[in-house]
């Protein structure tokens, strides 16, 4: 099996590949990633179903949720950050609880 080059093919077409009877007398081959169109923007879309219905149980009795969400959102924002992210060096286990309670 040769490892320096990966052959890559695009979906559909046929696998330029080995398959072998052992690892070692195949060659892989791999369908080649999507990608968007030249000049295409940097957009992540995603759909979030269920905003606003809490119909499972509580984590405490304590809880009573007050009302279902009824109006519409029309946009949401998430900050993927790093600086934003987890990191063991700066947040002490704590910190993390404390995060952790007040989502």
């Amino acid at each position: 099996m040769n490892t320096n080059t990966v052959k890559t093919y695009p979906e559909g077409e046929r696998f330029p590949g080995r398959i072998g009877r052992t690892y070692d007398v195949s060659e892989p081959a791999f369908p080649m990633p999507p990608s968007a169109p030249e000049g295409a923007p940097n957009i992540l879309y995603i759909v979030i179903d269920d905003i606003g219905c809490d119909k499972g149980s509580p984590v405490t009795d304590e809880y009573k949720a007050q009302a279902s969400f009824t109006g519409s959102i029309i946009q949401v924002t998430v900050d993927v950050s790093p600086d934003l992210a987890f990191d063991a060096e700066k947040h002490t286990a704590a910190q993390v609880k404390v995060a952790m309670v007040r989502q």
